[in-house]
């Protein structure tokens, strides 16, 4: 037996040389290669375009599902409320004498922008020249 154990020798396996690096991406290992024929820089090149092309439209999607969606849902909710409440109604019941007139309908328009202005200015100023807030402005 213990012959038979002696006898025995380590076989050393012949070292394999990989053909692509773990640490690389594919492209990368192939572009350096310097025997790369014209189809294989033709597919490298359309490689990278498609890929552009699909990380773009991934990120457009995952931009429509975290900010577009939610918006969206938000303004169907409001038409919603104000349909079902019949707010709609009561306001455009409201503002009917106006489209009679196109010159009152525009002074309207005028005066509720001028006091628009007004409040947000005087909103900005007295925010602006308030001491407890710090150089904000």
């Amino acid at each position: 037996m213990s012959e038979v154990a002696e006898e025995v020798v380590a076989v050393e396996e012949p070292k394999r040389e990989f053909k692509y690096s773990a640490d690389k991406k594919v492209s990368q290992s192939l572009a350096e290669n310097s025997k790369s024929s014209i189809i294989q820089k033709i597919g490298m090149g359309a490689g990278k375009v498609v890929h552009t092309l699909y990380q773009a439209a991934r990120d457009a999607v995952q931009s429509m599902i975290t900010t577009i969606l939610p918006f969206m849902a938000f303004v169907a909710m409001l038409i919603g409320i104000i349909q079902g409440s019949g707010f709609g109604n009561w306001f455009a019941k409201l503002l009917t004498p106006l489209a009679g007139n196109i010159f009152r309908s525009c002074s309207t328009w005028v005066c509720l922008f001028y006091s628009t202005i007004i409040s947000t200015t005087w909103t900005w100023s007295s925010y602006c020249s308030n001491n407890w807030y710090i150089n904000r402005c």
